[in-house]
């Protein structure tokens, strides 16, 4: 994946669309399955890396922020909504 993100800048940078570049980008990340903040969060990230701009993260970080959004989120159950067995 970071390759493929990589490949995009490259051709950004060529004369890509930046937009259209990003967009594919996103599609590649899943950024619909990431909740809407750290998704915006991405594609600013994504938006300057493809740009080459000065300060932005390396292509590798924003996949591997990507796939950490992805992965479910578990909510502990606080012990007092625990039900208590009589022994």
């Amino acid at each position: 994946m970071v390759f493929q993100l990589e490949e995009l800048q490259e051709m950004v940078r060529r004369g890509m669309d930046t937009q259209r570049a990003r967009e594919y980008g996103l599609d590649l990340l899943e950024a619909n399955r990431i909740q809407p903040a750290p998704r915006m969060f991405i594609n600013y990230e994504l938006s300057q890396a493809l740009k080459n701009e000065h300060g932005a993260k390396p292509m590798k970080e924003i996949v591997q922020f990507a796939q950490e959004m992805k992965k479910p989120v578990v909510v502990p159950i606080h012990r007092s909504l625990k039900r208590h067995r009589a022994v």
